[in-house]
């Protein structure tokens, strides 16, 4: 008695698979699995259920004739099953070799191993279809492509819309929906504007920054040993420093704290008095001085 054979759709090239990519049957070499076509269930690799026969391709199908095993119960069992329309779908296992990039921008496996076929409960699940590397083991279709060093990348011809609020509108000036290089492009160049805005904002900044503070040293406010404390907070925050620095006395000359300790003469001459002066043409002016200045005193003193 002749074993009785299903035909299943084992692979439909028009179709993405569940994994993101075409396979292509003219791309499938069968060389090993015509030397052990076993049949499987959900490749699982326990249990053989029989066999395929006459694999071919006919349009963008490629198709298989299923042969049960019908002295083996498990596999009597999964035929009835298939007899009875409550199996309908098949699944290869395959090592893909080549990956590519179709007219309309479609991942296609155009080169690969087949190294057997189950029966599926689900066919158009992720498990569908399993791929394996050269070790045997299970990998994804990502490990694939890093596997041939394939970049998976939007083909130019699958551009991404995006549509913008008002306000990026404005701020880019773009229109309401663009093209991804288009928005990039945008954003980039706003980006490279304000990179060179900011590198000029800086330069004022530090500029500002040392003025203020090389004037409060020569001014005699704070000593030049401060000078990159008060640096770096003026960089940091210039108006703090500018109002702290503006608080601060200048320091005055000898002269003029001189001339604060005695009584002012026509001209102003007693800027210019030396010690001796001072003790000739205004001795109490000078006693007014040392009583109330002694720093600046000593200084006249010393500078006879």
């Amino acid at each position: 008695m002749s074993k009785k054979k299903h035909t299943f759709v084992i692979n439909d090239e028009s179709k993405v698979n569940s994994h993101g990519f075409r396979l292509m049957n003219a791309g499938i070499d069968q060389t090993r699995f015509k030397t052990n076509p076993v049949l499987l269930y959900n490749h699982g690799r326990d249990d053989v259920y029989g066999k395929w026969e006459n694999l071919r391709i006919e349009g963008t199908q490629l198709l298989a004739d299923a042969v049960f095993d019908e002295d083996d119960l498990k596999a009597k069992a999964l035929s009835g099953k298939v007899e009875r329309g409550f199996l309908k779908g098949a699944s290869p296992m395959l090592q893909v070799i080549e990956v590519d990039l179709d007219p309309a921008g479609e991942f296609m496996a155009t080169k690969s191993d087949l190294m057997e076929i189950s029966v599926v409960s689900i066919p158009s699940n992720a498990n569908a279809l399993k791929l394996m590397n050269t070790e045997g083991n299970e990998i994804s279709f990502d490990e694939v492509c890093l596997q041939l060093d394939f970049k998976k990348v939007e083909p130019k011809n699958k551009k991404m819309k995006i549509k913008l609020s008002v306000a990026l509108q404005n701020a880019l000036g773009l229109s309401a929906e663009v093209d991804e290089t288009d928005f990039v492009t945008a954003v980039e160049k706003e980006l490279t504007a304000y990179a060179a805005l900011k590198l000029t904002v800086d330069a004022e900044k530090d500029a500002r920054a040392v003025a203020l503070v090389e004037l409060a040293i020569k001014e005699g406010k704070i000593n030049a040993e401060a000078k990159e404390q008060w640096l770096s907070l003026a960089k940091d925050n210039i108006a703090l420093a500018e109002s702290t620095l503006n608080s601060l006395e200048k320091k005055q000359s000898l002269s003029a704290q001189i001339t604060q300790g005695g009584t002012q003469t026509t001209g102003g001459e007693r800027a210019t008095w030396t010690y001796l002066q001072w003790a000739q043409k205004d001795p109490q002016g000078l006693a007014k001085l040392k009583l109330e200045n002694p720093q600046a005193f000593e200084q006249l003193k010393n500078n006879k």
